[in-house]
């Protein structure tokens, strides 16, 4: 494993889709760390020339192999994922992953034992746990400050699939799977999981397909009969959860629901107050009482928690979003990097082996809405060998 030379971190994308040019973003707004490289097999020069990349490769072996890289962002589709941060593995580079984690729960099984024998870092980009609001809930629960928690609800709604006529290649590669929750409730997931500090060890999920046959819209077909396309996959679920602390939760998530655009919002009912936060107002926490009502909380860092101050970067009202909470995300990754701090085990950020027990979660509510039964998170798969590391 080669040190970090004078803290500078040189970085490789793999993927130049939406997702790969927001990750671009984050790393130019890390301090110390320098885009070097980017390969994607459908590479776009005029992509590229817009956002100044220097290093450009159709194979990201060839990358991996010609440039001198610390870490390599993995934003290539689900599929590729295994392949992807398995040679960043040989090369002996960190790897920050987009989730999920891998294409089946096999992959992401097998991806944690070689991350684990690699001794490198490792991360999943959960990105909304890195919401300055976000911390503050979980700092709260933590201290206890809210008192004893009753209850966890909340939603992740959108509505970019909601007429048949909608399509997307996410759709083409699910099979019978949990789609509309492993690509948007894995989020969830991972949100109630971060904030409460708990595991969750069982769901009892019921999957909805709101169109069966989705008949794609493209502009060769406008005035014909369009191709009628079977879908085996969730447009929509509701699920109920356990965790290892006995709290118990529900969500609903959906990606045909009209006029939500990216509608996270995530509920904590406490004996003191409740928390309540919503990703559209993402610098904002409502804390209800039962004197007075409503009161909502800035993200001012001079009255915040002391975990969630570091991530509270501009003055309140100032608004902080979606790409503040990848910057976030991505800088606390890069530290670990820096300072070795990742192997001693213990990381804000998710890692692999968070990214495989979301997966878990997410094939626990496919069985589960197949038996309309309560299903084991634990139960998903045998327990992941963790071999001894090498090359640390």
């Amino acid at each position: 494993m080669k040190p970090v030379k004078n803290n500078h971190l040189r970085i490789g994308v793999v993927g130049m889709g939406l997702i790969g040019t927001q990750h671009i973003d984050a790393i130019r707004r890390q301090p110390g760390a320098e885009l070097a490289a980017v390969a994607d097999s459908y590479l776009d020069d005029q992509r590229c020339d817009r956002l100044f990349v220097p290093g450009r490769y159709r194979d990201y072996r060839e990358m991996m192999e010609k440039e001198d890289l610390d870490i390599i962002h993995n934003c290539t589709p689900n599929a590729l994922h295994l392949a992807v941060s398995r040679a960043a593995f040989e090369h002996s580079l960190h790897v920050y992953g987009e989730k999920p984690l891998a294409g089946t729960l096999e992959e992401g099984e097998s991806l944690c034992r070689l991350a684990e024998q690699s001794g490198l870092a490792n991360a999943v980009n959960f990105n909304y746990r890195n919401n300055v609001m976000v911390w503050e809930m979980r700092e709260r629960l933590a201290g206890g400050d809210a008192g004893r928690c009753f209850l966890i609800h909340g939603a992740y709604l959108q509505d970019w699939l909601m007429r048949e006529t909608d399509f997307n290649w996410r759709l083409a590669q699910a099979e019978d799977g949990a789609r509309s929750l492993s690509d948007i409730g894995s989020h969830w997931f991972d949100l109630v999981q971060f904030v409460t500090g708990a595991k969750i060890t069982a769901v009892n999920a019921s999957l909805i397909t709101a169109h069966p046959v989705r008949y794609p819209a493209s502009e060769s077909e406008k005035g014909q009969a369009r191709t009628a396309v079977e879908i085996r996959s969730d447009d929509a679920a509701s699920v109920q959860l356990r965790m290892d602390s006995g709290l118990v939760a529900t969500v609903m998530i959906s990606q045909v629901s009209g006029g939500y655009k990216n509608a996270i919002t995530l509920s904590v009912d406490c004996e003191n107050y409740s928390m309540r936060w919503d990703q559209q107002k993402a610098d904002r926490l409502v804390i209800g009482r039962q004197e007075g009502g409503e009161e909502t909380l800035y993200a001012d860092a001079s009255i915040l928690s002391e975990g969630a101050k570091a991530l509270a970067s501009l003055p309140a009202g100032h608004a902080t979003a979606w790409a503040d909470a990848l910057r976030n995300s991505v800088g606390e990754f890069y530290r670990a990097v820096r300072s070795s701090s990742y192997r001693e085990g213990v990381h804000a950020y998710p890692t692999f082996a968070d990214g495989l027990q979301i997966m878990r979660v997410v094939e626990a509510c496919r069985l589960s809405n197949s038996r309309a039964q309560w299903v084991n998170v634990t139960t998903m798969a045998a327990p992941v060998l963790r071999p001894q590391r090498v090359n640390a």
